[in-house]
C-alpha cells in the first residue's frame, strides 16, 4: 500500500493525491502527483527515493525572491518548471505569507482576514489564474505511466494547497474528501512557533490573535472556503471557474480523468 505521507529527511509536507475516491466511484492512481514544501535541503537519499518514485517533474509556485533563498536541487532527469502564482513586480505578494504577516502588524489588520484576502487573490488575480491554467497544462502533459508530477510552494499549503483542491476537483473529488486533503498539512508541518520566532511578534497580543497568526504557518478550513466563496461570486461555482477561469473544456477534463483516475 502507498503512503499518503511521504517520509523524507530533508523536506515537509510530502504527500501523495493517489487513493482519493470520486463521486463517479473511480480513484485517482497512486505514482502520479504528488504536493510538497520547500525542497532545497533534500538530501541524496531523498533525491534518490524520488527518482525512484518516478519523478519526472517539478513545478515551483514560488517567487524569484524565494527561489533564490532556498532553491531547488537540481535532479537528473527531472524538468523543474518556475511557474509563480502572484505578479513578480508585486512585492507585497512576492516572498508569499511571511511578508503579508509583517503588514498585519503595521496595518493592524486580523491575521484571519489577511489569510483569507490572501486566498482570494488566487482566484481574483489575472497573473495567478495564468499560472494554474498553466499547471493544468502541464497535468494534462503527463500522459505517461510511472511519470510523477511533483508542485510546491514554500510550506507547501496556501499556493499548493488552492493547487490540490482545483485538481481533485476537476477529476470529482467532492468537497469534504478535498477538505480533509487540505487539513491534512497541519499533521505535517513542524516547528511552527520556532518559524513565528523568526518574526518580530509584539509582546501584548491577546491569545487569541497568537492563535490567528499560529494559523498563519498552518492551514486554516476558512481560507479555503474564503477561494470558493470568491469562485462562486465571480464564476457561479466551481465547475465554472475550472472551465470558464482555468479554461478547461469537456475533452480537457475527460483526458485529466484518463491521465489521473482509474
Amino acid at each position: 500500500m502507498t503512503k499518503r505521507v511521504l517520509s523524507l529527511q530533508g523536506a515537509e509536507n510530502v504527500r501523495e493525491l493517489g487513493g482519493y475516491q470520486t463521486q463517479s466511484q473511480q480513484q485517482t492512481k497512486w505514482h502520479k502527483v504528488l504536493r510538497a514544501a520547500d525542497l532545497s535541503n533534500l538530501t541524496q537519499e531523498d533525491i534518490q527515493f524520488l527518482t525512484d518514485y518516478g519523478l519526472k517533474t517539478i513545478v515551483d509556485f514560488r517567487s524569484t525572491q524565494e527561489i533564490l533563498q532556498a532553491p531547488d536541487p537540481e535532479i537528473e532527469g527531472v524538468k523543474r518548471i518556475f511557474l509563480p502564482v502572484f505578479y513578480e513586480g508585486d512585492l507585497e505578494q512576492a516572498g508569499g505569507p511571511e511578508d503579508l504577516i509583517q503588514q498585519q502588524f503595521a496595518l493592524n489588520i486580523s491575521p484571519k482576514a489577511v489569510m483569507q484576502k490572501f486566498y482570494k487573490t488566487f482566484v481574483q488575480d489575472e497573473h495567478s489564474i495564468k499560472a494554474y491554467q498553466q499547471f493544468f497544462t502541464l497535468l494534462l502533459e503527463q500522459d505517461q505511466e510511472k511519470e510523477v508530477l511533483l508542485f510546491h510552494c514554500t510550506a507547501g499549503k496556501d499556493r499548493t494547497g488552492f493547487a490540490s483542491a482545483l485538481f481533485l476537483h476537476a477529476l470529482g473529488v467532492d468537497q469534504k474528501t478535498i477538505f480533509e486533503d487540505y487539513l491534512l498539512t497541519n499533521k505535517n508541518l513542524k516547528n511552527i512557533e520556532a518559524k513565528m520566532n523568526e518574526f518580530e511578534i509584539p509582546k501584548d497580543l491577546s491569545q487569541g490573535i497568537l492563535e490567528e497568526l499560529k494559523d498563519m504557518w498552518r492551514v486554516n478550513a476558512s481560507y479555503l472556503e474564503a477561494a470558493f466563496d470568491a469562485i462562486d461570486e465571480e464564476y457561479g461555482s466551481m465547475d465554472q471557474f475550472i472551465k470558464q477561469g482555468i479554461g478547461l473544456n469537456e475533452e480537457d477534463i475527460n483526458q485529466l480523468k484518463k491521465i489521473y483516475l482509474h
